[in-house]
């Protein structure tokens, strides 16, 4: 089977079907950029529009973009696989954050790595749909009070596809798994140790946000496990790293699962957050296949994790998460739903009801999310727990499937969320025959992970 892939592979080079060029899209430098939102913070429109719609004025939100480039090939512009492009961009993001602490402006520097099929041209739509993450980082800000600090955003570009042609390049997955390999043992973890030296060194409120989507997931993932391994906080303690719908075996994270050292009966609140949609098809089918047939090494063939992504693996998920749309749906008595705005979520617990509250600034009406994160495996005395609030009961399902022993990797500090669709989808952003692998700009999530930034750790 795989030598059968290998000449469709080859034929498909051989018939018209033109490469992706290995190269640098965007110069050195921050670009100041702006979204609208809706009142509700669910709808972006970038570049901004003012007008009034059906709720009301829109909200503009101001942010800021560069860019990191790395080469997957040594060439006349790249010294090394895995090596900038352009070592300049690197120096500009770091004067940038530098004179933001010198003037005592606080920054969220939120990194974003791409995955399967994209790079850093600007008609790329993982570059043009950024804009609407940032926007709603800022937005998510705004609505803590937190209107001081400037969003900085940082794309991470990379070859993530080898043929332009779309049907063939569905044979480029093990290909493309290997060059995130080889690029991530460049300098992207060393960059981004700068970058996060640069924001320690800054104002008390300046965060950094490393987030890596497919196979920027798995590239981010071997660049930085090494460190983790040693330090939960590999990037210093204003840093949290994201991994969405990773492209990585389960068996990258082996050793964090097996060491009885790395193990804590429960969890605390994580520096690392790895989720997955339940019903992302490409990372629980598409990748298994392909790492079988596409030649894709697993870290640890003799494992059972070896078979399966690091979302998809029932012994090393560690929560869940979903999300009701209260206006919708009903979660319960009002009085109650209020008394769970407040709720810190992402502390340690067996599970956590909570409320996301999107006021609208202009008066419509509010739009209430009811959130469920808890513990997995859970049983049903934990089913029977949940019920008892009464609110939320649309969340609460059955008994989980997996009954084996809870295990919290990295001391507690690692979260391995599976995710209903609600977590990573589009919000009508995106339109895309696989929104839920490919979905990342998310309100709800954001708002999730600007709390977690500035939650005691």
């Amino acid at each position: 089977m795989r030598a059968i892939l290998a000449i469709l592979f080859a034929a498909a080079l051989l018939t018209g079907c033109s490469t992706v060029p290995d190269q640098q899209y965007q110069t050195a430098g921050f670009r100041d950029k702006s979204c609208s939102l809706n009142g509700s913070g669910r709808e972006a429109t970038c570049p901004p529009d003012s007008s009034r719609g059906e709720e009301g004025q829109r909200i503009e939100r101001k942010f800021s973009v560069a860019f990191l480039e790395y080469c997957e090939l040594e060439s006349a512009a790249c010294k090394a696989p895995g090596q900038l492009f352009a070592p300049g961009q690197l120096q500009a993001i770091r004067q940038r954050i530098e004179s933001a602490n010198a003037a005592g402006q606080a920054t969220l520097v939120a990194v974003y790595v791409h995955g399967w099929h994209h790079n850093a041209s600007t008609e790329d739509g993982n570059v043009k749909y950024f804009d609407h993450m940032l926007a709603r980082y800022a937005d998510a800000l705004a609505r803590a009070g937190r209107t001081d600090i400037r969003v900085l955003g940082i794309y991470v570009g990379w070859r993530g596809e080898l043929i332009e042609a779309s049907i063939p390049s569905v044979f480029t997955v093990a290909d493309r798994g290997r060059a995130a390999d080889r690029i991530a043992q460049g300098t992207v973890a060393a960059d981004l140790a700068t970058i996060a030296a640069a924001v320690q060194a800054g104002p008390a409120s300046s965060r950094m946000l490393v987030t890596g989507h497919s196979f920027g997931g798995r590239l981010v993932s071997r660049a930085l496990l090494p460190k983790f391994r040693e330090n939960y906080q590999p990037l210093g303690d204003k840093a949290l790293i994201v991994t969405l719908n990773a492209a990585i075996g389960a068996d990258a994270y082996y050793d964090l699962y097996q060491d009885p050292a790395r193990l804590s009966p429960s969890a605390g609140k994580p520096t690392w957050v790895n989720i997955t949609s339940l019903d992302d098809w490409a990372t629980k089918w598409t990748y298994p296949i392909a790492r079988y047939v596409g030649n894709l090494q697993p870290d640890h063939p003799e494992d059972d994790s070896s078979g399966r992504t690091i979302g998809h693996f029932g012994p090393y998920k560690t929560h869940q998460l979903g999300f009701a749309n209260c206006n919708a749906v009903g979660c319960g008595d009002p009085a109650t739903l209020s008394g769970l705005l407040n709720v810190d979520y992402w502390s340690p617990a067996p599970f956590h009801f909570f409320v996301l509250r999107y006021a609208v600034e202009t008066g419509a009406d509010t739009l209430d999310m009811c959130g469920l994160v808890r513990e997995y495996p859970y049983n049903q005395k934990a089913v029977d727990a949940m019920e008892r609030p009464g609110v939320c009961k649309d969340l609460v399902g059955s008994e989980s499937p997996f009954t084996g022993r809870k295990r919290y990797p990295a001391n507690g500090h690692l979260w391995n969320i599976e995710a209903d669709k609600s977590v990573i989808d589009t919000d009508g952003l995106q339109p895309t025959s696989t929104a839920v692998h490919n979905a990342t700009t998310q309100t709800n999530l954001a708002t999730m992970l600007v709390r977690l930034l500035y939650a005691e750790r």
